[in-house]
C-alpha cells in the first residue's frame, strides 16, 4: 500500500511539475502582452507550486538514485527555464513590448521545455517499471528523505523570496517609468496649450491624435477637432480665388507624406463667417526613419489681412494725393517760371531808365531826387536777383538728377576758390575729412556754394573770420558741416531758415533775398537726406547736411 502511495503520489508530482511550469509561461505572456502587474499572479503562484512540487519529489526520491538523477538533471532546465521568464519580465520593465519580445526571441525557450518534457516522460515510464524496487527501497531512504524534504523547503522558501524581491524591484522601476512619461506628456500638453497658434497633430494614418484648445477656437468649436473638421465639416478655400482646396492636399496630409509646409493662401468657410489662416505643417520621425506623426500649427490672421487691406486702401490713396500734389507742383513751378521771365523785362527797363535820368539830367535834379532814383535802381536790381534766385530754385526742382561719385574735397576746394577771389578781408578757411559720396555734382556744388556763402558774409564782420569744414560717416548717413564764427542766430527761429524768402536778419545788416536756404534743402531732400542748423547770437552757426551712405563710391 505505501509503495502504490508513493508511487501514485510520485506519478502526480510529475504532472504538477510541468503544468506549473506552463501555468508560470501563460502568466508571464500575459503581462507581456498587456504591461499589467496582475497578469504576474498566475505566474508567481505557479511558481510556488512549483517549489512545492519540487522539493515533494525530491523528498519521494529519497532511496531511489533513478529519481534522483533525473530530479538533478531537471533542476537546472527547470531554474534555466525560470531565469528566461525573468529575463523576459525584467526587459519589459526597462523597454516596453519589444525589449521584451527581443529577450524572449534570443532566449532557447522551446528546446528548454521539450527537453523538460522529455525527462519527465522518461521518469514517469522509468517509475512506473520499477515501482516495486522504489517501493522496497523507500524505507531505506525514509530518513534522508525527510532531511532532504527540510533542505528542499528551505532553498524553495529563499528561491521564492528571491524571485518575488526581484519582480518587486522590477515592477517598482516600471511604475517609475510610468510616473515619468505621464509627468512628460502633461508637461508637453501644458506647453502646447499656452502657444498662440492652433496645434492639431494626426498619426500615421491620418486619426486624430492631439490637438489644443485654441484649434477648436480658430475652426468655430467648443471641443477639440476632429480629423474630419478640416476635410469635411469645413470649407477650405485658396483665399482670393474662391477655388475648393483638395482634401488630400491639405498641410496636415501632406506632412504625412513627407513635405515640409508653409500656406498662406487659406481660408476656412465657418458656419458664422470666413477665417483666414496661415498653416505650417510637418512630419515627425520614429527612430526608424519612419513618418509616426504629422504637425499642423494654424493662426488666425484675420485682423492681419484687414490691416493689409487697409494699407493697401491708403497706399492707393497717397498715390492719388502724390498724382495730385505733383500736378500742381508741377503747375506752380510753370507759373513761377513764366512769372520770373515775365518780370524781368519791366524791372530791366525800371532800372534802365533810371539810370538814364540819373546819366542825362543829374544835374538839373535836386541830391533828394537822385537819392530816390538810386533807391529805385537798388530795389529793381535787388528785385533782379530775387528773380534769378526763384528762376535757380525752379531749376533746381525741375532739373533730372545725373548721381555719380562726388569728390566731396575737390568740389569744395572750387567752391571755395569761386567765391574767395579777390576778398580782401580773406577767412582763416579748415578743411577737415570730406568722404565721397553720391549725387549730382551740379546740384551739390551749388549746396556747398550757397552755404560757404553764407558764412562767408556772416562771418565777414569778425576781425579774425574763420570757417570749419568736415565730414563723417555714421548710422547709414554721410554727414557734412559748415562752422563759422559769424553773428549766428536765435534757435527759437530755426523753424524759418529753409522758408522761401525768410530772413533773420534785416537787408541793411546783410544782403540777400532770403532763397539759398531753401534752394540748399530742396536739393538735399532731393538726394533723399535731410538738413539742419545749430547756432547761437554772436557765436557763430554750423550748418549740417547728411546724404544716405550708399557705400564705398
Amino acid at each position: 500500500m505505501e509503495a502504490r502511495r508513493r508511487a501514485s503520489t510520485t506519478l502526480r508530482r510529475l504532472d504538477a511539475v510541468l503544468a506549473d511550469l506552463i501555468d508560470a509561461e501563460t502568466g508571464q505572456r500575459g503581462y507581456l502582452l498587456t504591461g499589467v502587474p496582475a497578469y504576474l499572479e498566475p505566474h508567481l503562484a505557479a511558481r510556488v507550486r512549483l517549489a512545492a512540487d519540487t522539493v515533494e519529489l525530491r523528498s519521494l526520491a529519497a532511496g531511489d538514485s533513478a529519481l534522483s538523477a533525473a530530479l538533478d538533471r531537471l533542476g537546472p532546465l527547470i531554474g534555466a527555464r525560470l531565469a528566461a521568464l525573468d529575463r523576459a519580465v525584467g526587459a519589459f520593465a526597462r523597454g516596453g513590448q519589444e525589449a521584451a519580445r527581443r529577450s524572449v526571441l534570443s532566449d532557447s525557450g522551446k528546446e528548454i521545455m521539450d527537453r523538460i518534457r522529455a525527462e519527465l516522460a522518461a521518469v514517469r515510464a522509468e517509475w512506473e517499471g520499477t515501482l516495486a524496487l522504489r517501493s522496497s527501497r523507500a524505507a531505506a531512504f525514509a530518513a534522508a528523505a525527510r532531511r532532504v524534504i527540510v533542505v528542499g523547503e528551505v532553498v524553495a522558501v529563499a528561491l521564492f523570496a528571491g524571485s518575488a524581491l526581484l519582480i518587486w524591484r522590477q515592477l517598482s522601476a516600471l511604475r517609475q517609468a510610468h510616473r515619468a512619461i505621464a509627468e512628460r506628456e502633461h508637461e508637453l500638453a501644458q506647453i502646447l496649450e499656452t502657444l498662440p497658434v492652433g496645434i492639431f497633430i494626426v498619426d500615421s494614418e491620418g486619426r486624430p491624435h492631439y490637438a489644443n484648445r485654441l484649434s477648436g477656437a480658430i475652426l468655430g468649436r467648443s471641443a477639440e477637432p476632429d480629423a474630419g473638421d478640416l476635410a469635411r465639416a469645413y470649407q477650405v478655400y485658396r483665399a482670393g480665388t474662391r477655388e475648393l482646396y483638395p482634401s488630400d492636399q491639405l498641410p496636415v496630409l501632406r506632412a504625412l507624406r513627407g513635405e515640409t509646409v508653409h500656406v498662406t493662401d487659406i481660408e476656412i468657410r465657418r458656419p458664422d463667417r470666413s477665417v483666414p489662416v496661415e498653416v505650417w505643417a510637418a512630419p515627425v520621425y520614429g527612430d526608424g526613419g519612419r513618418i509616426v506623426l504629422a504637425v499642423a500649427a494654424f493662426s488666425d490672421v484675420t485682423e492681419q489681412e484687414e490691416a493689409r487691406r487697409r494699407i493697401e486702401e491708403l497706399n492707393r490713396e497717397l498715390a492719388r494725393r502724390v498724382g495730385e500734389l505733383e500736378a500742381l507742383n508741377r503747375e506752380l513751378e510753370t507759373f513761377s517760371y513764366s512769372a520770373s521771365h515775365d518780370l524781368r523785362a519791366p524791372l530791366r527797363a525800371v532800372d534802365g531808365f533810371a539810370r538814364m535820368l540819373i546819366e542825362d539830367h543829374g544835374a538839373e535834379l535836386s541830391a533828394e531826387a537822385r537819392r530816390r532814383l538810386e533807391v529805385i535802381r537798388e530795389r529793381t536790381q535787388r528785385m533782379g536777383r530775387l528773380l534769378d534766385d526763384l528762376l535757380r530754385l525752379s531749376r533746381v526742382t525741375r532739373k533730372e538728377l545725373e548721381p555719380a561719385r562726388v569728390e566731396m574735397r575737390l568740389l569744395v576746394q572750387g567752391v571755395i576758390a569761386d567765391l574767395t577771389e579777390g576778398l580782401r578781408n580773406r577767412p582763416e578757411i579748415l578743411i577737415g575729412e570730406l568722404p565721397e559720396a553720391w549725387g549730382d555734382v551740379a546740384l551739390l556744388r551749388q549746396v556747398w556754394s550757397n552755404l560757404l556763402a553764407n558764412a562767408l558774409k556772416y562771418s565777414a564782420t569778425r576781425p579774425e573770420p574763420s570757417i570749419e569744414i568736415g565730414g563723417t560717416v555714421q548710422a547709414g548717413e554721410r554727414i557734412y558741416h559748415v562752422r563759422d564764427n559769424g553773428v549766428g542766430f536765435d534757435m527759437a527761429y530755426a523753424g524759418k531758415l529753409f522758408g522761401v524768402f525768410q530772413r533773420l536778419h534785416r537787408p541793411e545788416e546783410f544782403d540777400g533775398t532770403g532763397v539759398g536756404l531753401a534752394i540748399v534743402q530742396r536739393i538735399v531732400h532731393r538726394h533723399g537726406g535731410r538738413v539742419w542748423a545749430e547756432a547761437a547770437p554772436e557765436r557763430g552757426a554750423t550748418f549740417f547736411f547728411a546724404l544716405p551712405d550708399r557705400g564705398t563710391p
